[in-house]
C-alpha cells in the first residue's frame, strides 16, 4: 500500500472522514457536499545516504459551509502536525508537519467553499532492506 493510502486510513481510523465514501485519494467525486481530499505532491527524491524519503502532500476540504471546511482541515492538522516517531502501515513515520495554514480557495461551481493545508511526512519503508 502506497504511504498516501496510509495516510487515508489514518484520517479514516481517526473519524475524519470515511474513506470511499467522503473521503478520497487525488480526486474529489462531485458527491457528497461535504468532502475531503488528500492529493499527493510532487516530492523531493529519497536521500542517497539515509534510508528516508520525504512525502509532501495536501488535505482537501469542500463544504457548501465554509466554516464547516475550516473546522475539519483544523481537526486534521491538530491530528497530523507534529505527528511523530509511529508506525503507520508499513512506513515509519518520522515526522509530519504542516508547511502553511488552512487556505482557502474559490467556490466549486456548485457554490461550494473549497479549502485546503499542505504537508511533509519524512518517512522510512519497512519494507524497503538497505
Amino acid at each position: 500500500m502506497p504511504i498516501i493510502q496510509a495516510l487515508a486510513h489514518f484520517l479514516d481510523d481517526n473519524d475524519i472522514a470515511d474513506l470511499g465514501v467522503d473521503l478520497f485519494i487525488d480526486q474529489m467525486n462531485d458527491s457528497p457536499a461535504a468532502t475531503m481530499m488528500i492529493a499527493a505532491k510532487i516530492s523531493p527524491a529519497p536521500d542517497y545516504y539515509l534510508d528516508t524519503q520525504t512525502f509532501d502532500f495536501e488535505v482537501w476540504c469542500r463544504d457548501p459551509q465554509s466554516k464547516e471546511a475550516v473546522n475539519r482541515l483544523e481537526t486534521v492538522h491538530k491530528l497530523l502536525h507534529r505527528y511523530h516517531h509511529v508506525l503507520l502501515g508499513d512506513y515509519y513515520i518520522y515526522f509530519i508537519g504542516a508547511t502553511g495554514n488552512i487556505e482557502p480557495y474559490a467556490k466549486d461551481i456548485s457554490g461550494r467553499s473549497l479549502h485546503k493545508i499542505d504537508f511533509t511526512a519524512v518517512y522510512r519503508d519497512t519494507r524497503s532492506i538497505s
